[in-house]
């Protein structure tokens, strides 16, 4: 909160949008300082209990589906009357060349290392695919709170050598192009800003089928949905796109068209800008 102040200290902000719920409680001071209309977007389902909204700031709370936006009035106390709808969005690099995979096929995960995350199913997805597609590797591309679990659970299980563990980086759409599939075992889901980014780069998910990937994952079309907590059927869903290299890359082609289509810059914009519009209009 100190940083932000410096920062604001030399600009005239006339809107402040919190990117994350969990940065809301940072926001306040701001807020008390400044007296500015406050935005907030929800991508992912909040811990239990109110969101804490400054009731005096707040002019609108973006969710990136109906079924959060839903869960928002629900279970966290959010008014209705302050909801919008606006999905996450990417750009599609028209003069990005397909990534020839070298070596070993790669199954990734992208993401916050946390249980809702659904990592600790990582380790028995992996030992059962290597059970039958030994040539295959696991990245696993992140940090959170059980990141030392997951080493531990990695090296219990015996899969140190096949199951690699790296820090977020900042080139991250070259390490997804590198992947055969991206994998996604998450318990619960608002829509997958890392999915996006696999299937702009025309690559497949293997998502669990929670509320929140059917947007954009087409079971069949742009990727496979296992059953949620199933790690048996996680594991069958990789295993048929790296067992099936052609399918993995036409369902990685219309992936990335429907990013192009219905997840693009263009739409998301005009979007925000409107919702800004509304936000700073005299209550």
């Amino acid at each position: 909160a100190p940083r932000l102040r410096r920062i604001l200290a030399g600009v005239d902000p006339h809107i402040l949008h919190v990117r994350h719920h969990s940065l809301l409680r940072i926001s306040s001071t701001l807020l008390w300082r400044n007296k500015l209309p406050l935005v907030v977007s929800v991508s992912t389902p909040p811990a239990p209990g109110p969101l804490p909204l400054p009731e005096r700031h707040t002019r609108a709370v973006f969710a990136v589906n109906d079924p959060l936006a839903e869960e928002l009035v629900s279970r966290h106390g959010v008014p209705r009357s302050l909801l919008t709808i606006i999905r996450d969005a990417t750009f599609v690099d028209e003069n990005l060349p397909a990534e020839e995979e070298k070596g070993n096929p790669v199954v990734g995960f992208m993401g916050r290392l946390e249980r809702d995350r659904g990592i600790q199913r990582i380790p028995g997805v992996a030992r059962r695919v290597l059970e039958r597609f030994p040539q295959a590797e696991f990245m696993v591309v992140g940090e959170g709170k059980e990141d030392v679990k997951l080493r531990r659970w990695i090296r219990i299980a015996g899969l140190s050598s096949k199951v690699h563990v790296a820090p977020p980086a900042i080139d991250y759409r070259k390490i997804l192009s590198g992947f055969r599939l991206l994998f996604s075992p998450a318990r619960k889901e608002g829509l997958g800003i890392f999915s996006l980014e696999a299937m702009a780069v025309g690559k497949p998910v293997v998502a669990a089928a929670v509320e929140g990937v059917f947007a954009n994952i087409k079971d069949g079309m742009t990727g496979l949905l296992a059953e949620p907590e199933n790690e048996e059927d996680m594991a069958a869903k990789i295993l048929e796109l790296l067992e099936r290299p052609g399918m993995a890359r036409a369902l990685g082609e219309n992936a990335r068209e429907l990013v192009k289509a219905e997840f693009n810059l263009e739409a998301f914009s005009k979007e925000m800008d409107q919702a800004y519009k509304l936000a700073l209009a005299p209550v």
